[in-house]
């Protein structure tokens, strides 16, 4: 191509379509950023906090109710089971979460806390799929325990 060649329309499609993906990425990081360095963490993040510690509480009370009950029986030791293993999935996020959390610094902490929000999104997304798979199995065990406790 030479100095006074125009652009194919293809590649002038291709190269706005870069320049847009390339400004939209540049938007959400400094989004992110301006919210880590407000509050110490995503919006996102602060979500799965606070869904997870529910869902740790909510794990944890199950478990105690079926310990409690004189005689829980297979479905109450399935039900038990299933409390803690969405108890102990909800607390491994919220450690991995407060491992991104900041609690001083400036804009540079700020924005190191991105990266390492961005260089962890993988892991925070296992933890998140493997919490909402244990959060359905309890919610099994819980309306089969419901159906059993009310045909009685």
């Amino acid at each position: 191509m030479c100095c006074g060649d125009a652009m194919d329309p293809i590649s002038a499609i291709s190269l706005a379509s870069n320049i847009i993906q390339l400004v939209d990425f540049g938007l959400k990081i400094s989004k992110t950023c301006c919210e880590i360095y407000q509050t110490g963490l995503s919006a996102a993040n602060t979500d799965l906090k606070n869904d997870a510690l529910s869902l740790q509480s909510l794990g944890a009370a199950v478990e105690a109710s079926v310990q409690r009950s004189a005689n829980p029986g297979h479905l109450g030791k399935g039900l038990q089971d299933s409390a803690k293993r969405c108890t102990v999935a909800a607390g491994d996020l919220q450690v991995a979460i407060s491992k991104l959390e900041t609690t001083a610094g400036g804009k540079r902490s700020a924005v190191g806390r991105v990266v390492k929000t961005l260089w962890r999104r993988d892991e925070i997304g296992r933890l998140q799929d493997r919490l909402e798979r244990e959060r359905a199995l309890l919610d099994g065990y819980l309306l089969i325990e419901l159906r059993s406790a009310s045909g009685s």
